[in-house]
């Protein structure tokens, strides 16, 4: 109800799904299994042509199992698809497939072993000559793989083209950049030296998927920076603060870890017994425990506790003359109110605006819908709502065609339903 499945536009819907359709889609899909903690499985559906049914109606599987879609990402033209925590198991065999209506897609492979790639020389941040060869070794922690790339790039990115580049067979562990090659690079503050495996790819085939569809999965790989120039850097530290969450209730009592790490430019850790003083901006929003911390192999961590006062603050952690932060929200809990009557009144404290609010007879997991709101605008909507009532700054999508709500009838149960700004949603039920 909430995506507007009762519009009569289907320009924008991209209509119903006809039982026979042309079109093709493009399809693609990442596993990170190998390069990411956990796993995660990405894709994404593109439609090419607007008449064909929106990309939203693709279903994707893996082995089975249904991949959820970003719905607050997702257009008619472009779905995007994500699985975090997916796991991943080397040899075994992943079936993906993809439907749209009665057309379908996919493909079959076997998960491989992933070889990591270590940059032994130079070492991170180490110097080099311009004008002289620039010596590059690796090894390997697994099978020889059949290629290996190595690449040199400008520090900051900012090139379409790598300064250089090589494809050498995955039996090589060494490489020389010619003198030559090097000597232009004087100029540069730092250059980005990587050593990888590239990337494994397999096709999706089917009447679904139009041709360069694919899944495929990135290969390990490492990297250096390296700094032209002779002379040694001095130390310049960095503070880098995490939470372990972005979020706490204003409830005075919820807590959470809050770490710090102390590194130079050389990720190298700041020494043992550093002092890390952390704060909060504006102060006395939370409290540490301890506020002032000693490093241990560049790392201190202090527990977090929540005050009574919500709002977005700022926790800092400050340590050689150098300050790190990270943003943390207090929330506080959304109170529904329904106030009964024929025609019962929904508010809610704080009285943010909202984007949605659902009636359901009953339980909303078997209930029926009686009723359906959504905003109309970016602005949201703010209480109190009444039942069936037609206020500014929302539309009604249930009963559709603006079709009025049926009474509630006196001694049933129903469960009211109200979405925020994330899309999360808070139910309240009461009997009328």
């Amino acid at each position: 109800v909430l995506a507007g499945c009762s519009s009569d536009d289907s320009s924008e819907s991209g209509g119903t799904i006809p039982e026979e359709s042309a079109g093709t889609y493009l399809l693609e899909a990442y596993f990170g299994s190998a390069l990411i903690a956990d796993g995660t499985f990405s894709a994404y559906t593109g439609r090419i042509e607007e008449a064909d049914p929106s990309a939203r109606e693709s279903v994707w599987t893996v082995n089975g199992e249904t991949i959820p879609m970003l719905a607050t990402a997702s257009t008619h033209d472009d779905a995007l698809f994500l699985k975090r925590n997916f796991g991943y198991t080397t040899g075994e065999s992943y079936t993906i497939s993809v439907t749209l209506g009665e057309r379908s897609a996919g493909c079959t492979f076997v998960a491989p072993a992933y070889t990591w790639v270590e940059i032994t020389d130079p070492e991170n941040e180490g110097r080099f000559v311009p004008g002289d060869p620039l010596e590059i070794a690796w090894r390997y922690d697994g099978d020889v793989p059949a290629h290996v790339f190595v690449e040199v790039w400008p520090e900051d990115g900012e090139a379409d083209l790598p300064f250089y580049a090589v494809e050498l067979s995955g039996s090589e562990t060494a490489h020389t950049i010619p003198g030559p090659e090097t000597a232009p690079w004087g100029s540069e503050e730092g250059l980005l030296l990587t050593v990888d495996l590239g990337e494994q790819a397999w096709p999706i085939q089917g009447e679904l998927a139009m041709p360069g569809s694919f899944v495929a999965t990135v290969l390990p790989g490492d990297a250096e920076i390296v700094r032209p120039g002779a002379d040694e850097p001095e130390d310049q530290w960095t503070v880098t603060v995490a939470l372990v969450d972005s979020e706490l209730d204003a409830d005075g009592a919820g807590t959470t870890t809050v770490t710090a790490w102390v590194e130079n430019q050389a990720s190298d850790p700041c020494p043992n017994g550093t002092e890390v003083e952390f704060s909060v901006d504006p102060p006395g929003r939370v409290s540490f425990t301890p506020p002032e911390v000693e490093t241990v192999d560049g790392q201190a961590t202090s527990t977090i506790t929540a005050g009574t006062v919500a709002g977005a603050v700022t926790i800092r952690a400050q340590a050689l003359g150098e300050i790190g932060t990270a943003a943390l929200q207090l929330e506080q809990d959304l109170v529904l109110t329904v106030m009964p009557g024929m025609l019962p009144s929904f508010s809610w404290v704080p009285n943010d605006p909202m984007f949605g609010l659902v009636l359901f007879d009953g339980d909303p997991r078997g209930g029926v819908l009686e009723w359906g709101i959504v905003a109309d605008g970016i602005a949201g909507f703010t209480g109190p709502v009444t039942y069936a009532g037609m206020p500014d700054g929302w539309r009604q999508v249930y009963p559709p065609m603006m079709g009025q709500p049926s009474q509630l009838v006196a001694g049933q149960s129903y469960t009211v339903g109200l979405v925020d700004a994330a899309g999360d949603t808070t139910f309240a039920g009461f009997t009328q």
